[in-house]
């Protein structure tokens, strides 16, 4: 499993709440891409299953 993280930016919904992300902090970007691609990889595994 070795995907490349796919990066959100502002304007992009959020993960969790599906609003535009509003911020430009690069960290706060990483961490909502992260959670991002765990949320998208577990449905893609219930998916699977």
């Amino acid at each position: 499993m070795n995907e490349e993280l796919t990066r959100l930016k502002p304007g992009d919904p959020c993960p969790i709440c599906g609003q535009p992300i509003k911020t430009d902090d690069p960290e706060a970007l990483f961490v909502l891409s992260v959670l991002a691609n765990l949320i998208d990889g577990a449905k893609q595994d219930a998916k699977d299953t």
